[in-house]
């Protein structure tokens, strides 16, 4: 038979309720290439959940064990790829990706295998553990290594040596196939998690039984003959050595518990004798400092006396000045009101009172802008590469100039204690000198560094870090016994954090000089943030700095897209405890979701950010900030994140990947019941009556479900209004405006491709904004009041914002203008 290139996934289906849920989980894969083979093991099968994958339902017309069910799915393959996935388990966004490209790069292979969770019970009793690591041959004796829905396997070698599941077997069948796939070529090991094997009361009786029952030595007896003898060779000597090592750790543990039991004694005795020094010291400085303030009472007290002389004279005096201009005043306090009543009853001053309040709302406007500026969310720079550098020897050199009597004052007093989490595997070691070395220039004293290397196995590593501990009284190293990945090694150095605030720098990155205590400065000024975030740029090879990357005021819609807050954040480590840390899983975006779990438990007010550049992010081959591509298992991870962080905040909301850009998009739900909208120029009376309130200038034509996009995003908690984008020849015309550092609005992203990325993403994007296109924009009915008051764009935002509410641009809400 000839295979079409493809993905089938056979699905072994008992008409469990969870069905719905599996084929919901390969639909998320987001693949067209992708056939659903669905075997009726119950015999009984109604009509399937629905799935958008093509979908081929197969049986026997009569209940089927699992193995003879196995079979028929595989039978019914027509394609060059096969997956199992049982009905009561998941896959997660990303698995089907990169498995096929583990597949396509290595041609040898017959099957490649990724990380499963292993979930047991619900909700507070549930509990997980990992299934993800590469494994030599002969492992594969000892037991299964590799859950079902974790193997993509090629069919085509499969059907050419006649390979199937050995029906004699009840348990355990498809440990017995992938023992038949290790004979046809070698495989491939993904590194994360991307599926979940669900283990509930109805599972299968292989998670109940011990390893070495009789379902073990049945499949034993099997592979005996057929498997290589250096296998069990193998096998058996690492049985062997098993005993021997278990008695050397119990004789290790005996060993550690007696010098820890002396230890602690020692350590009770020290204390003690410690507290008993401290207390006679403490009674011998309190004495002295008695004495002390009672010469000073007495010195001051003949002082204050003298001059309490001289004042009493002085204010004599000033009293009775004070006399003579009172009764002065009182007259002129007189003539000024006879003058007011006679103004006031003016047809003049009647005539002029509109004047005088909008001169006021206009002046009450001026003060919000100015306090929006200081997050301003756009700020002018080159373009070019030498532009950035011109402006780096001249803005940003007058910025420094002019802040550097105010942190130099500020780092001559006290203040919190900033903890720099530097988590290290193999790094290039000249590198990491030039991280630590800008951590030990900044201009803010009080900081440590808490390093966790990550069980390096490059040559010199631990040595050099140990070597760096000793002469750098603020490190303090951690030294793994395993690899973990980042998450684990954060989460290390995280342990040994004493510090109020808690910031992050790679193993390769520099900080600016003032980093620190522009940190600091951000803190003390704004009591209640917990998260702050500044602007970075990049490294090239030659330590130039490039591509700077200018943020705007926190937004969550814009952080669902993508990490933008990235270098330099720091956050509380107050926070950083409730919330648990870092997440491990999420390898390739764990700063992306540790982001989101600590905006979910903070007001906007208590994130802050920084607008200048404090970070300078190594462009290294293969980096992340090389490229957004450079790992395509941190997008996978990303999409991941954001999935979890909907859960809890929007639960019907939906994330995917934007195609060929390396960001997300999150579709919110239409609310059930649709509100009713009304036209701008419909009249009061029927706003008065609706739900929503819709300025659009006539003549634009609509593409897609633009207003949809516009309903869902309004109908969100907090947002109030939300606006679309109108292009002209495919290039952005009007949408957002962003407001400059000196009030000035202009169009946001103004003649760019609205599905293309842009400046760090930017112009493709849902964010939030400090205003919006009157010419296509939807509100709330209750704000309708504030536009009739202040039609302008931006002093309508500034309204908005006043108010409470946010207001959003969508790029995926198009209009076109076809004038000219």
């Amino acid at each position: 038979m000839t295979r079409r290139a493809g993905i089938s996934v056979i699905v072994r289906s008992m008409g469990r309720a969870s069905l719905g849920a599996a084929l919901a989980s390969v639909d998320a894969q987001g693949r067209s290439d992708v056939e659903i083979v669905l075997v009726d093991a119950s015999g009984a099968l109604s009509t399937p959940p629905p799935t958008r994958c093509a979908l081929r339902v197969v049986g026997l017309g009569k209940p089927l064990p699992r193995t003879l069910a196995a079979n028929v799915g595989l039978a019914a393959v027509q394609t060059t790829r096969a997956l199992f996935l049982d009905d009561d388990d998941e896959l997660l966004p990303g698995h089907l990706a990169k498995l096929i490209v583990a597949l396509d790069n290595a041609p040898d292979a017959v099957l490649a295998h990724t990380g499963v969770e292993l979930v047991r019970g619900v909700g507070d009793a549930r509990t997980s553990n990992v299934i993800d690591e590469a494994f030599e041959p002969w492992e594969l004796l000892l037991g299964n290594r590799m859950p079902i829905h974790a193997v993509l396997f090629d069919t085509v070698r499969v059907q050419a040596r006649g390979i199937s599941f050995d029906e004699s077997f009840e348990l355990y069948e498809d440990w017995d196939f992938w023992l038949q796939l290790s004979q046809l070529g070698r495989f491939v090991h993904v590194p994360g998690v991307s599926a979940r094997y669900l283990i509930g009361e109805a599972s299968s009786d292989v998670h109940r039984i011990a390893h070495g029952d009789a379902a073990y030595f049945k499949l034993w007896r099997k592979w005996w003959t057929l498997a290589p003898s250096a296998w069990w060779a193998q096998a058996l000597h690492a049985g062997e050595s098993l005993p021997a090592v278990q008695r050397e750790l119990r004789g290790a543990q005996a060993q550690a518990a007696d010098l820890l039991g002396h230890l602690h004694s020692t350590r009770d005795t020290l204390v003690q004798t410690q507290q008993q020094s401290a207390q006679r010291a403490a009674e011998v400085t309190q004495l002295h400092v008695l004495l002390g303030e009672q010469v000073r009472h007495a010195t001051q007290l003949g002082a204050a006396l003298q001059q309490a002389k001289g004042a009493l004279a002085q204010t004599l005096q000033t009293l009775a000045n004070a006399q003579h201009v009172l009764a002065a005043t009182r007259i002129e306090r007189q003539r000024t009101a006879d003058a007011l009543q006679t103004m006031t009853q003016s047809s003049s001053w009647r005539i002029t009172q509109p004047l005088r309040d909008a001169m006021d709302r206009a002046r009450a406007l001026r003060q919000h802008l100015g306090s929006l500026r200081r997050q301003s969310t756009w700020r002018a720079w080159p373009r070019r590469r030498d532009g950035y550098a011109q402006w780096i020897a001249s803005v940003e050199a007058a910025d420094i100039a002019t802040r550097q009597s105010v942190l130099a004052a500020r780092a001559q007093g006290d203040g919190p204690l900033v903890s720099v989490l530097m988590p290290v595997f193999n790094p290039n070691l000249s590198e990491l000198d030039a991280a630590i070395e800008s951590l030990r220039a900044q201009s803010w004293p009080h900081w440590e560094l808490c390093v966790a290397d990550d069980a390096s196995n490059a040559a010199g590593v631990r040595e050099h870090l140990r070597s760096w501990a000793a002469r750098e009284r603020r490190m303090r190293v951690v030294e793994r016994a395993s690899n973990g990945h980042i998450s684990a090694a954060s989460n290390s150095a995280l342990a040994l954090a004493g510090g109020e605030w808690v910031t992050l720098l790679d193993q390769d990155d520099v900080l600016a000089p003032n980093a620190l205590a522009e940190l600091v400065d951000a803190a003390l000024g704004t009591p209640d943030a917990a998260l702050i975030y500044s602007d970075e740029d990049k490294l090239d090879g030659r330590g130039r700095r490039f591509e700077p990357h200018f943020k705007p005021a926190f937004s969550v819609e814009l952080l669902r897209g993508q990490n933008f807050i990235n270098h330099l954040v720091a956050y509380r480590r107050s926070l950083l405890t409730d919330i648990g840390g870092f997440r491990q899983g999420f390898e390739g975006a764990q700063d992306h979701e540790l982001a989101l779990r600590a905006a979910e438990r903070l007001a906007p007010a208590q994130i802050v950010h920084i607008p200048r550049v404090l970070y300078h992010w190594r462009a290294g081959a293969g980096s992340t900030a090389a490229s957004s591509q450079g790992k395509p298992y941190a997008l996978a991870a990303a999409l991941r994140a954001v999935q979890d962080s909907l859960s809890r905040c929007e639960p019907l909301a939906q994330v995917e990947l934007l195609p060929g850009l390396g960001y997300l998009r999150v579709r919110y739900p239409l609310p059930q019941a649709m509100p009713v909208i009304a036209k701008a120029n419909d009249g009061d009376e029927r706003i008065n009556a609706c739900a929503m309130v819709l300025v659009c200038r006539e003549g634009l034509q609509g593409e897609g479900g633009w207003l949809d996009e516009l309903v869902a995003q309004v109908s969100r908690a907090g947002v109030g209004v939300a606006a679309g984008c109108i292009t002209r020849d495919g290039l952005l015309v009007e949408g957002a405006f962003l407001v400059d550092a000196d009030g000035q609005a202009r169009v946001a992203y103004l003649g760019s491709d609205p599905t293309r990325g842009g400046h760090f993403g930017r112009h493709a994007l849902t964010q939030a904004v400090d205003a919006v296109t009157p010419s296509c924009m939807l509100m709330r009915r209750e704000l309708w009041p504030l536009w009739q008051r202040e039609p302008d764009a931006v002093a309508f935002g500034a309204a908005v914002k006043q108010a409470g509410w946010r207001m959003v641009w969508s790029p995926f809400a198009q209009l076109a203008d076809p004038s000219t």
